[in-house]
């Protein structure tokens, strides 16, 4: 029998205060753990456990009635009850009682017991010996026969009653109550009218059934009766991931193949069990992303026992209504009734009097007003795989006729649709058409899975092939995800169909998309230098976007010197071109690498930039070229030409000009800003989440995982910062770019300087010095150079800070990058700080602070001023105190800290500009940052080491925290 198990979800007062529920979760008994949503469960054991009472528990096949009544029986507070429980059956003809009989023939136990109590049942109870014979010879003698039908009736539900009613608490379960016969419901309807005091009666029933009345009559209560109706709903998405994880066995499920699977099956726990059974190897695919796991779950064959409860359901339909849901499997999409009606080739009366049948026997469901589909999509591929050939493609073919009626075509479908009904030719030009229109709406992963499969077709003409492979290689540049398709537009590349010219844009895109992955940024500058010279005739304007790509200089440990040989003539061809988009395009990458290596030029030029685009194809291209000047203007500092480049390219994607990986690119760049301009409330959760969107888009996730890294430094989180930093792309330029790895390397150090690992942050620092002398681009170290002289000061070794700063300084003469002149201040007063120069620290660190502010960068700036502070001593301390609310204002626990014990050392008392201020029940900020660590899962050590607190006082900390929040223990603490 299959098991299931349920999680419960809040729920409600119904009307006449009946209790309702919300959703819940079903899985296999297998799984090892609920996934939260226990109050439906707990509103069973309440109501069970003040009888009289009766408990309707609705809800869908495969949606966890069963098992969430296996886990009431399971619950101490019904350790003592007798659970009689009784099964309905899909029986053409029940049998007359069959579940009452079920649920009271296993009564010996407890009739047992009343024996040795010396309790005696009452006569009447004999009267159920012809229908339990299991238990006939522990019943009182069958009494006569009273000559009346139905007063012999009568006498049975009054022994049925008080058999319940001796055998002590009991608690009825009669399953599948849609499929009971006539006189099991007279049964309930007896005992819920007048009900024994000891007795809860629980039925459980699908409401798309034809009988799901759950009980006949008005359902009269007797009186003082407790009551509930409890529907259980489907998962959402997250519950979806969770019990993936629980039945799989594996904790890393991804949220691409959560998703898909969430939509595939409509959050219907048994549906989400069987589809993870068919998998041939569950743990690899959980973990698959985009289209991956799409081709995953699409290969997945609709399970049995899913496919026969279709066919039952289909048995019971009029001609009408099979035909509608015939129509609606091959539409695939919730569809009007006239569509469908269309389809089906049926009359609006017909059509109508189809769907509503189809409604009502839970095969079809309104997806949204007047739209009408499937449950989920295991269930529509029943439908559909049922479908004899010829007739399938008729209906395709109908399908396609009808939609080229819509008012907005809806080409994708239409393709389709050709494709199914064998008009090949028809479906290739439909199929050109839908991907060009998915590419200008942003669909870039649609358009190149719609091209790939007419370069498939074997009919396609040699120069279609050509044609969809120049415009296949230009919409994946769009995709968020390029691993796959770069190994796709390598094998294209081997086709013999190919031309020359077609080939050298292919190697161009390849290489495009080479230079966004981990450990292909060599490849990809090769393929690009070869698609330049292969395309220097034929295509001159794809040849000038190779050339502007060369000439970024931030990828890979190549001297930048290499990529600056191309600038003049990507400069010279964005002159000569007369195409707006590829002169954006080109221009996106040839101000983008003179404004990262602080040249002048590269902002004048970004000035003039328009904001507007005439077409589509301008749109985007204006779009990235915008995110490109943003991008640039953070790494040098101009963080408010940044935030305005940034909102312009927004608004034009916004208009139309959004292509997915311009907008992860735009989104990190976003995050990135507000690290650098300390808009720090909510950062962690927002990069959080744009990680787990942009997880395969390499650069991205780097530049998230930075942020994220230097929030946690800032908070004492020091375990998770360095996790964050332990990305490929963050520790070797050969696997993404410089700057990344820079500024990786200053956050790294500044992590080991604040746990005193001087000679760890002494390593760090050299690394990223090399990778910038070998670069030849110092304004990449302005975050860099002052934690770098700061580590060498510390180690002893001044001198070598002396040479960084000097080589630094004559790097960045004459260089526009306000950032990094920023840090030459920082660092030349730290330098001094360690050379006994207190003056000219003072001097240099407090000209850094105001530079820092100019940009704004708050955080630098409260660090510079920060050290001045100390610099100058005691008379300076009381200046603390304000850096410290700085500090915290900003989220730098760990920075606050060092300011309040710096500030209680000098004798004077730490207090809030506010004043203190009791917090009662409430946690203090102190509370809040020591519950916060221990949430993670930090030591008392870690913690008072973290913010410069005793052991002992963190110690009282600690026991606030859990006396306020209500924490039995950490661990709880945790959890929460």
């Amino acid at each position: 029998m299959h098991q299931e198990q349920v999680i419960a979800a809040p729920h409600a007062a119904g009307p006449a205060g009946l209790v309702t529920g919300s959703s819940a979760i079903v899985v296999r008994a297998t799984s090892p753990v609920l996934v939260g949503r226990s109050a439906e469960l707990r509103a069973l054991v309440d109501v069970a456990s003040q009888p009289p009472a009766v408990v309707l528990l609705e809800g869908e096949a495969g949606i966890g009635k069963s098992r969430l009544v296996q886990e009431l029986l399971q619950q101490p507070e019904l350790r003592r009850h007798w659970a009689a429980v009784g099964w309905c059956q899909p029986l053409r003809e029940p049998f007359p009682y069959g579940p009452i009989v079920d649920a009271l023939g296993n009564a010996a136990e407890q009739l047992d017991r009343l024996q040795r109590a010396g309790r005696t049942l009452n006569p009447v109870v004999g009267a159920l010996r012809p229908l339990l014979d299991e238990i006939a010879d522990q019943l009182p003698p069958m009494p006569e026969s009273l000559g009346d039908a139905r007063a012999e009736r009568h006498r049975m539900f009054r022994a049925i009653r008080e058999l319940l009613s001796t055998c002590g608490p009991t608690l009825l379960v009669v399953e599948d109550l849609h499929w009971a016969d006539e006189g099991t419901r007279d049964v309930l309807n007896f005992l819920v009218a007048q009900p024994a005091d000891n007795v809860c009666v629980l039925a459980t029933y699908r409401p798309e059934e034809p009988a799901a009345v759950p009980l006949t009559g008005a359902h009269r209560q007797g009186p003082g009766t407790t009551s509930a109706v409890i529907r259980l709903a489907p998962l959402d998405e997250g519950h979806v991931s969770r019990l993936t994880a629980a039945l799989v066995g594996e904790p890393d499920v991804s949220s691409d193949f959560a998703g898909r699977l969430f939509h595939r099956t409509a959050g219907i726990p048994f549906v989400v069990e069987e589809t993870l059974h068919a998998l041939r190897d569950p743990a690899g695919a959980v973990r698959s992303t985009g289209s991956a796991a799409e081709s995953l779950l699409d290969s997945v064959e609709v399970p049995t026992l899913l496919r026969q409860g279709m066919a039952d359901r289909l048995d019971r339909l009029s001609p009408e209504a099979v035909l509608v849901a015939q129509a609606a499997a091959v539409l695939a999409v919730p569809a009007s009734a006239a569509l469908v009606g269309a389809v089906a080739d049926l009359s609006e009366m017909d059509t109508d009097e189809g769907i509503v049948a189809a409604l009502r026997a839970g095969v079809l469901v309104e997806a949204s007003p007047n739209r009408y589909g499937f449950r989920h999509a295991l269930a529509r591929q029943a439908v559909y795989d049922a479908l004899d050939g010829p007739y399938r493609r008729g209906l395709h073919a109908r399908a396609a006729s009808v939609l080229r009626g819509e008012p907005e075509l809806p080409l994708v479908q239409i393709a389709k649709h050709l494709r199914a009904a064998e008009q090949i030719g028809e479906w290739l030009a439909t199929a050109e058409r839908a991907a060009a229109a998915a590419h200008d709406n942003g669909d870039s992963a649609l358009a190149c899975e719609l091209l790939l499969e007419l370069i498939d077709e074997p009919t396609i003409s040699g120069d279609q092939v050509n044609r969809v492979a120049r415009s296949l290689g230009a919409y994946a540049l769009g995709m968020v995800g390029s691993g796959g398709m770069i190994a796709t537009l390598g094998q294209l590349l081997e086709d013999p169909r190919l031309t020359g010219p077609t080939r050298g844009e292919l190697r161009f895109h390849r290489g495009l998309l080479a230079l966004r992955r981990s450990g292909s940024l060599d490849a990809g500058r090769a393929d690009l230098e070869q698609a330049v010279a292969q395309m220097a005739d034929s295509n001159p304007a794809s040849a000038l976007l190779g050339m502007s790509v060369l000439a970024v200089a931030q990828f890979g440990e190549t001297p930048a010197r290499e990529a600056e040989r191309w600038l003049p003539k990507v400069a010279r061809g964005i002159q000569e071109t007369a195409d707006l988009a590829v002169r954006f395009s080109a221009s996106a990458n040839h101000m983008h690498t003179l404004i990262q290596l602080g040249d002048p030029d590269g902002l004048n030029l970004a000035a003039d930039l328009p904001e507007r685009a005439a077409d589509a194809e301008e749109r985007r291209a204006l779009t990235r070229a915008h995110a490109n000047v943003a991008d640039a203007c953070g790494w040098v500092g101009y963080f408010r030409p940044a935030r305005r480049f940034l909102r312009i390219s927004r608004e034009l994607a916004d208009a139309g000009g959004g292509v997915p990986y311009v907008c992860s690119v735009s989104d990190a760049t976003g995050a990135h800003l507000d690290w650098w301009t300390g808009q720090w409330q909510g950062l962690s959760q927002r990069s959080e989440d744009l990680l787990e969107r942009y997880i395969d888009v390499q650069i991205v996730a780097d530049e998230l995982s930075l942020v994220l890294a230097s929030l946690a430094i800032a908070a004492g989180e020091w375990d998770s910062a360095l996790t964050r930093l332990d990305r490929p792309g963050l520790r070797s330029a050969a696997e993404s770019c410089a700057p990344m790895v820079i500024s990786a390397a200053a956050a790294r150090a500044r992590l080991h300087l604040s746990r005193d690992e001087v000679a760890e942050a002494v390593l760090a620092v050299r690394g990223a010095i090399s990778l910038a002398r070998r670069k030849g681009v110092w304004v990449w170290a302005a975050e860099l150079l002052p934690v770098a002289v700061e580590a060498f000061c510390r180690s002893g070794d001044v001198p070598a800070a002396r040479v960084l700063v000097d080589s630094y300084g004559s790097g960045i003469v004459g260089r526009s990058a306000p950032l990094a002149h920023a840090g030459l201040l920082h660092g030349l007063g730290i330098l001094h700080s360690y050379s006994g120069e207190s003056r000219a620290a003072v001097a240099r660190l407090t000209a850094a602070a105001d530079a820092y502010a100019a940009l704004p960068a708050p955080y630098d700036a409260a660090l510079a001023a920060e050290r001045a502070v100390v610099v100058r001593g005691a008379d300076a301390a009381h200046e603390l105190g304000p850096l410290a609310e700085t500090f915290t204002a900003l989220g730098a626990t760990r920075d606050a800290a060092r300011c309040q014990h710096a500030l209680r050392g000098h004798g004077n008392v730490v207090r809030s500009r506010r004043g203190r201020r009791g917090y009662g029940d409430e946690l203090s900020p102190r509370e809040k940052d020591v519950a916060r660590l221990l949430a993670r899962g930090h030591s008392n050590r870690e913690i008072a080491e973290v913010l410069f607190l005793s052991p002992r006082t963190v110690e009282h900390h600690v026991a606030r925290v859990l006396h306020k929040s209500g924490a039995r223990s950490r661990a709880d603490l945790r959890e929460s």
